[in-house]
């Protein structure tokens, strides 16, 4: 399982050369690596962000790959290159395209520990464990509050779809791709008012531009293939779960520490 990546989209477009080193560069020598040592399954953390920016409607899984950001091209090159591979390895490879992953352990045993974590739900964590307000980056999206919309899949549910991937049966020369989501967005401005119930806790919240790279609405279609075909399905489908898991965990961090 590769899951080994640089992920800040903001930071792709500061530090481009950094993202193709570590995301499609590594892809490429884990690749390698693979083949020579006689691995027959690979499956690869992708990323929604291959798709880009859609006009309309959810990412389908034949819809076109256009990244905005170099951390999305990064991505998509990696596929590209275990594509390649499968065609002429025999390697069996299947990419997983997540949406949003966020949440923690529902038994309060693990999730993200960083101090500088670019995603929203740890962000928003670390604003209320530090007492200071919390950014929003773009308030003039065309959505029906202003800010981004993405679909949020929990990491239980990440984990279990590479489970499910795992146990299928080995396909020699075979290169899938699913979308790892829910088929439904949720805003900013829902996450932290869901952050805000769950916690009881009010926020001071300042508004600032949009971030360079990011994309309006971000919703994963297509989520009936992996279902049909790895027999996987999300469990946690409501954002008021995932932001419950990572209140539960930081909760008990902060008790021990």
């Amino acid at each position: 399982m590769h899951l080994a990546a640089v992920l800040s989209v903001e930071e792709s477009t500061q530090d481009p050369f950094h993202y193709y080193d570590v995301n499609t560069a590594g892809t490429l020598n884990l690749a390698e690596s693979c083949i020579k040592n006689g691995v027959q399954k690979l499956i690869f953390s992708s990323s929604s962000t291959v798709y880009g920016d859609p006009k309309e409607g959810p990412f389908l899984l034949n819809s076109r790959t256009e990244p905005i950001n170099p951390y999305g091209r990064s991505k998509l090159m990696g596929e590209c290159i275990l594509a390649d591979c499968a065609k002429a390895s025999g390697l069996d490879v299947t990419a997983l395209r997540y949406f949003n992953a966020a949440g923690a352990d529902p038994d309060g045993e693990i999730e993200l520990r960083s101090s500088n974590a670019s995603q929203l739900i740890p962000k928003l964590m670390s604003a209320i464990a530090n007492d200071t307000p919390f950014s929003i980056y773009g308030t003039d999206y065309d959505t029906e509050d202003g800010t981004c919309i993405r679909d949020y899949i929990h990491v239980w549910d990440v984990a279990n779809a590479h489970i499910a991937a795992l146990k299928s049966p080995f396909q020699p020369g075979t290169n899938r791709f699913f979308n790892i989501g829910i088929g439904k967005g949720r805003s900013v401005r829902e996450v932290v008012n869901s952050v805000q119930r769950i916690t009881g806790i009010t926020l001071r919240i300042v508004e600032r531009e949009r971030r360079r790279g990011d994309a309006s609405v971000v919703i994963a279609g297509d989520i009936e293939e992996i279902q049909s075909q790895l027999g996987w399905v999300a469990k946690y489908r409501e954002i008021d779960d995932i932001v419950s898991h990572s209140w539960r965990w930081h909760c008990q961090k902060t008790k021990s520490e």
